[in-house]
């Protein structure tokens, strides 16, 4: 029975190992879980071909489930990713609704963490699992810290003791600045108390002119990315077509027409030394006019006046 309770206890204790691999790499950007799943996985092949062979089992297991837990972290990480774009993107587009009203408590500190991360923050989330002390959001951008709050409710007015214990927090863990979003509104004694403090209040109207900011920026980044990608493009390619194209246009030329008059004997071509036949040209200033062209046009592009 000890034996059973004890490979019980380990089996539970590695898959904790695992979900918390696993948590740790949803947080993360999804292309760094896959690259460092696959740098641990080329460092526990190298310690098992090194171990001892009791712990080569071991060392295999890890290069496997190690590995294989961060993928499916960065497969989670992509998927919160895209919901939050999706989330935000649908506010955006509804700016006149009341869709923050609407949203439940959860949603609305994504929408939060969301618009910070498309300025630039680095945005770590609370989760909303048991009590926050607090803080929904932590805010990194420029090696300083900074505390959100999320208050989300249909008809709710933050007074000066939402502040008041947020400035408490922000100052006993040491934090640059705190920021208390609400899709309410905020009273004039909870703006007065934050005035003079490193306390950013910002209402529902704030947050929808936000939002509306950062999504003007997106389209902004967008257009100019697409013009640019179009550029190179255009770039790229003009060398390949300026091979095909006369460096003189007026010369594009078809040869002689009936009926004209032949000439003999041909001139040779001053370039080449090979013989010139006589061509018309069709545009450019000398369209309409005969003149003298290499008959090995276009690797010869040699020219006499006509009369010669």
């Amino acid at each position: 029975m000890s034996s059973e309770g004890e490979n019980m206890g380990r089996t539970r204790k590695n898959d904790s190992v695992i979900v918390l691999i696993v948590e740790l790499c949803a947080e993360l950007p999804w292309w760094v879980s896959l690259v460092l799943g696959a740098a641990l996985y080329f460092v526990f092949g190298h310690l098992r071909q090194g171990a001892q062979v009791m712990l080569q089992p071991i060392f295999f297991a890890c290069q496997l489930g190690v590995p294989l837990a961060c993928v499916i972290g960065a497969i989670v990480s992509a998927v919160r990713r895209r919901k939050r774009r999706q989330h935000f993107d649908r506010v955006a587009a509804n700016p006149e609704q009341d869709s923050l009203q609407q949203m439940s408590w959860r949603d609305f500190e994504v929408l939060v963490g969301e618009a910070f991360r498309l300025q630039g923050y680095e945005v770590e989330e609370n989760g909303g699992g048991g009590p926050d002390g607090g803080i929904d959001l932590v805010l990194w951008q420029g090696g300083q810290k900074h505390i959100v709050q999320c208050k989300r409710w249909k008809t709710y007015r933050v007074g000066p003791e939402i502040v008041r214990e947020q400035y408490g927090i922000m100052t006993a863990i040491g934090a640059d600045g705190a920021v208390i979003v609400t899709s309410g509104h905020f009273t004039e004694a909870a703006k007065q108390f934050a005035r003079n403090l490193p306390i950013r209040l910002i209402d529902g109207p704030e947050l929808r002119r936000l939002i509306a900011q950062v999504q003007a920026k997106r389209s902004q980044t967008s257009s100019a990315q697409k013009v640019g990608q179009a550029k190179s493009t255009t770039t790229a390619k003009a060398p390949r077509s300026t091979k095909f194209t006369p460096i003189e246009p007026e010369l594009l030329v078809e040869p002689g027409l009936a009926g004209t008059p032949a000439i003999a004997p041909e001139p040779s071509c001053p370039r080449c030394q090979q013989t010139m036949v006589l061509r018309t040209a069709k545009m450019g200033s000398m369209a309409g006019k005969s003149f003298w062209g290499c008959s090995t046009f276009p690797a010869c592009r040699g020219t006499r006046p006509y009369p010669a």
